[in-house]
């Protein structure tokens, strides 16, 4: 019988621990062999394809490309549906399953998007395509899925510190190529091929094509690109000349394409609901560009890339990256690009911009900037990249993370308004009997509805106008009861205050227009003189025109008679007022306080709104934007950075602290004047500051004696 060795209790804790330490580190090196030494993958060359499993996840497998029936699976401790993915050389599986996050096996990537997703939507849903440029370790973002997203191409470094939106305004994307090698990448659209520089500069369509299957591949080796259409599949070189017929397919299209070394692989879908696509390839001649012979390989796929790692070791020794000594200089983001002249330029994360030396970045993007509703998102870009000259490039235009509204999409029969408090950053915007209200920094899947009661007295709410300085919302809504149209107004909360009413009814109903004859074309605010301006059509005309009022709906006056005011905007400045007249193409001005107006024909047709900075004036159609000199009405320039597609807009407007101006001493500014729901600013010539404060009450609720308070 074998003897047992007793032990000091000392001695049996050391080993206990020594046991432990061992099999921790045994652990770390077998977690370290699948995610930070690599990725099991022994293949110089690989097609990785992706398959979807019964429990939704997303499996990944990688095929010997020399030897086809070699293959591994590629191990990842992440579950998605549709997931995106993308290797860093051997070492690194980037992926995402999910829009607000992308995850590295590869312990010193684990990063996380430095933004609040607006989106929340299941994992269901594949939203990105993810190309990681291996030479200077940037992860490429491209959204493919436009209803819950607006179509974008946007950049992050590897350790998630800076990301920012390179192009947006794209055509139904749907695959993403990159080439580090020559700084050079490659879009396929819903009827095109896009080139720009892997810093979005030079873009140009280099493929036109109706019928082109919405995805590419590319040989670095031999720069061509590879598409496909309902007949053919079909290459050319990166200039988009040199075309050639690879392979003459069926009328069912690829769903997908991959290109390793000389050989061309593709995804054959199948008519099985529940069969996968079948994966074939075939060697491309060198000379023709066609394929050879065609082969179906024993395994099938829902998604495939390509992956040749002898060729991406020999472009990583090779490639000059201009970016890798002190990042080439930059403060935020170096990208490289065939654009330059030193092969890369610098750029800023999401919401800053460059310094006049190119290199370093300022937070001032976001203090100016043109809004404007499109699609069912708002966008906001820099002014200094309109599009107004021929150097302004639409690369990293965007300011603010594109945000969703609640609506489905634009239409020329449910049109928003749209309005803004650029102090607390915020949007408001009218659907339907719906207000809501959006954080344009924080953005989040939808904004909050100011009226969740449903108000029982409107059925439309028609035009929006904001006292950013008193915290009230103007509304012109049409009643449901006296089928006429209502000036209303909504104390709403600022950024970090309480809402300032929790009941039932929300507004103050400040002036009923006598018939259905009167409608309200637009609203306007000026707060720091305490007026309430309306556009106003009445069926005869005589009543038709420009009216104003006090900010609490008293003293109605017709200062202009116009017929159909469109739009109306103020200079607060200046103290003037700008309108668009009913033919669409005349802009006129006037002094808030003088009878005498300016009237500028303008070369735009079907005008529908204006807003106004220090020395321009933006008019907008449902398609585009045109910057016009305020004062003259010449220089008269379409943005082409803005809606390059032509989709719907709607609410264009100068979002700036100068386009709001504070009034020193104003009687509301400071807690809402002691009012306990509203506080209006009225006209008061005896006042130093021309204003006197006002309370006010909602409807159904009674001032008392103490001027302050709402019963």
């Amino acid at each position: 019988m074998a003897r047992v060795k007793k032990c000091h209790f000392i001695t049996c804790a050391f080993d206990v621990l020594l046991i432990i330490v061992c099999t921790a580190i045994c652990l770390h090196v077998s977690e370290a062999k699948v995610y930070k030494k690599g990725l099991s993958i022994d293949y110089s060359q690989a097609l990785v394809y992706q398959t979807i499993s019964k429990r939704d996840s997303c499996l990944l497998n990688a095929l010997d490309a020399n030897e086809v029936n070699n293959t591994t699976e590629i191990k990842h401790p992440y579950s998605a549906r549709k997931c995106s993915f993308d290797l860093f050389m051997k070492d690194t599986l980037f992926i995402s399953g999910h829009p607000n996050e992308i995850r590295s096996t590869e312990p010193a990537y684990k990063i996380a998007l430095t933004i609040n997703f607006m989106t929340d939507y299941s994992l269901d849903r594949k939203l990105y395509e993810i190309e990681v440029d291996f030479v200077n370790e940037k992860i490429y973002l491209l959204t493919i899925n436009g209803t819950y997203e607006v179509y974008k191409l946007a950049v992050l470094d590897t350790k998630g510190k800076y990301y920012s939106i390179i192009l947006t305004d794209l055509d139904a994307p749907s695959q993403l190529a990159l080439d580090p090698a020559v700084g050079l990448l490659f879009i396929a659209q819903q009827s095109s091929i896009l080139r720009a520089g892997m810093d979005g500069s030079s873009p140009s369509l280099i493929v036109k094509k109706s019928g082109i299957a919405r995805m590419l591949t590319i040989d670095r080796t031999s720069e061509r690109l590879y598409w496909a259409s309902h007949v053919n599949i079909e290459s050319v070189n990166y200039d988009g000349e040199d075309r050639r017929v690879v392979l003459p397919i069926s009328l069912r299209m690829p769903l997908g394409l991959a290109f390793v070394s000389n050989r061309l692989y593709w995804l054959k879908p199948v008519t099985g609901l529940d069969e996968k696509p079948e994966i074939w390839s075939c060697d491309v001649d060198g000379a023709t560009g066609a394929c050879r012979t065609s082969n179906q390989l024993p395994h099938n796929g829902d998604y495939i890339k390509g992956y040749d790692f002898k060729e991406m070791r020999l472009t990583l020794d090779s490639a000059v990256n201009p970016c890798k000594s002190n990042n080439g200089g930059c403060q935020q983001l170096c990208l490289l690009s065939n654009s330059s002249s030193t092969g890369y330029s610098c750029a800023c994360k999401l919401g800053q911009r460059l310094n006049a030396d190119r290199k370093t970045c300022n937070s001032a993007a976001q203090e100016e900037f043109l809004l404007y509703a499109q699609g069912r998102f708002l966008l906001g870009k820099s002014l200094d990249r309109l599009g107004t000259d021929a150097e302004d490039t639409p690369n990293f235009a965007d300011v603010i993370y594109p945000t969703g509204m609640r609506i489905k999409f634009l239409a020329l029969n449910k049109v928003p308004s749209v309005t803004c408090d650029v102090r607390d950053g915020l949007v408001m915007y009218s659907e339907d009997k719906g207000i809501y209200k959006q954080d344009l920094f924080t953005p989040i899947k939808y904004g909050d509805q100011i009226d969740e009661s449903q108000d029982s007295y409107y059925a439309q709410v028609a035009h929006l106008a904001v006292d950013w300085v008193s915290k009230n919302l103007y509304l012109s809504i049409i009643s449901t009861r006296l089928s006429n149209f209502v000036i209303a107004v909504h104390p709403y909360a600022g950024i970090g205050s309480p809402p300032p009413v929790s009941g039932v009814e929300k507004y103050s109903y400040l002036y009923i227009f006598p018939s259905h004859d009167w409608i309200i074309e637009s609203i306007a605010v000026h707060p720091n003189r305490g007026y309430i301006f309306l556009g106003v059509s009445e069926r005869t005309g005589e009543h038709s025109g420009v009216y104003r009022f006090n900010s609490d709906g008293t003293d109605k006056k017709l200062l202009y008679n116009r017929q159909n005011v469109t739009s109306l905007a103020v200079d607060y400045k200046e103290d003037r007022l700008y309108w668009i007249c009913q033919d669409g193409t005349t802009l006129e001005s006037a002094k808030i306080d003088d009878a005498a107006t300016d009237s500028r024909k303008l070369d735009v047709l079907n005008m529908k709104t204006v807003s106004v900075d220090s020395k321009w004036a933006y008019v907008s159609n449902y398609t585009g934007v045109w910057r016009v000199d305020k004062l003259s009405g010449t220089l008269v320039t379409k943005l082409k950075n803005v809606n390059p597609g032509e989709g719907m807009l709607a609410g264009t407007m100068i979002f700036s602290a100068e386009s709001q101006p504070l009034l020193d001493d104003h009687p509301c500014a400071v807690n809402r004047g002691g009012c306990q729901r509203l506080c209006f600013a009225v006209p008061d010539i005896n006042e130093a500051v021309g204003l006197k404060k006002k309370c006010g009450c909602l409807t159904g609720e009674t001032l008392q004696a103490d001027g302050r308070t709402c019963v």
